[in-house]
């Protein structure tokens, strides 16, 4: 069971908080504690997060995952930029894994638009300095208020400390058996 608080607006700034009760017998394990803020100001936006939940499975539910972040956005007419920046860590193990991540949107017309973004992520020593790096590119075409076009090529490569045991992984493909992995998508996208 959890409990969240948001709060109203105070000129652009709204602030969350939210704990989940676990259940064991302590407030301070098998639980999970988060907040948050946003900041507002016409076409720009800054915003903050936390969360840790612990499990029951590590360490009696004294140890479990802790994530912070921070990211920031503008508006420049058709243009949309973004960066982000988030940082996971197994508290028990203390394996820490950072990610910095840029994007931009550009609209030519109201139903065509290209988006890319880059991403950074490296893990520390726990990790051997395992690290990947992955561009991302994306045309869309609205076809109506609900339906799009869309193509979109995405390419990773990786490194670290051990040879042969960082192989790229774009997310929603099978590991490669080497340290480069591409894919290309074309698809209809349609939203209920």
């Amino acid at each position: 069971r959890s409990s969240d608080l948001s709060s109203a607006s105070f000129d652009g700034l709204t602030f969350g908080a939210l704990y989940g009760f676990g259940n064991g017998d302590s407030f301070s394990s098998n639980n999970t504690v988060g907040f948050g803020a946003d900041y507002l100001l016409g076409s720009f936006g800054v915003g903050a997060a936390y969360n840790e939940t612990r499990y029951a499975t590590l360490d009696d539910g004294k140890n479990g995952i802790r994530n912070f972040g921070a990211g920031v956005h503008q508006h420049l007419g058709a243009l949309y930029l973004s960066g982000l920046y988030t940082n996971t860590q197994n508290t028990l193990t203390g394996a820490t894994v950072q990610v910095f991540q840029g994007s931009g949107l550009y609209s030519f017309t109201p139903s065509l638009r290209l988006g890319a973004n880059y991403q950074y992520s490296r893990g520390n020593a726990v990790l051997e300095h395992n690290h990947a790096q992955q561009l991302t590119a994306a045309l869309q075409y609205s076809l109506s208020r609900r339906t799009l076009l869309y193509v979109e090529e995405a390419y990773q490569w990786t490194g670290g400390d051990v040879a042969g045991a960082h192989n790229a992984w774009i997310n929603g493909l099978d590991q490669s058996s080497s340290p480069h992995q591409a894919v290309t998508q074309v698809g209809v996208q349609t939203s209920f």
